[in-house]
């Protein structure tokens, strides 16, 4: 980091330390997304100043990004469709998940499980892509490659995940 940067906020999970600064740059030290130890905070990407960042998450070897607008991108290994694309497999820099804004669909929060991540729109709505192999996504398939909609009865406004589970707080 760069000296007299200000943090506007930080980010650990599985193995990988971030902090964000006010040039929305993400610096990532511990395990990164390829699986190598990095000791020192290391500049991993900085988004362009149109996209500025609310919130990033990570699971094993993917994150995804959360910006002021609603966007989200994503990156690292999409082997099981946590990228939420499926002619990505593998991003080593954030891709923009074109499936919310292709819908007009506005992202409020997200979370990543160890090989699956979710996603609650403005609505409430929650959708799930990824690994599927013990139930976390909620769908009869083993993995979706493709954001998912759940239908509810109640409107979601948070959510966590573990390795191979979720929890949505609602209101």
């Amino acid at each position: 980091m760069k000296v007299g940067e200000k943090i506007k906020f930080m980010y650990s999970s599985y193995n990988k330390c971030a902090v964000v600064d006010t040039r929305n740059t993400i610096y990532i030290w511990g395990h990164n997304f390829q699986g190598f130890w990095v000791r020192h905070p290391t500049e991993f990407y900085q988004f362009e100043d149109k996209h500025i960042l609310k919130w990033i998450e990570f699971g094993e070897k993917h994150g995804l990004a959360l910006t002021e607008a609603g966007k989200i991108f994503a990156w690292g290994d999409g082997t099981y469709g946590e990228l939420g694309d499926p002619s990505i497999c593998l991003s080593e820099i954030p891709r923009w998940i074109s499936f919310f804004h292709d819908q007009n669909i506005k992202v409020k929060t997200m979370s990543c499980g160890i090989r699956h991540s979710v996603v609650i729109d403005s609505e409430g709505k929650i959708y799930t892509f990824g690994d599927n192999s013990n139930s976390q996504c909620g769908l009869k398939i083993p993995r979706s490659e493709i954001p998912r909609k759940h239908e509810t009865t109640f409107k979601s406004i948070a959510v966590f995940s573990g390795q191979t589970h979720n929890y949505v707080k609602s209101d």
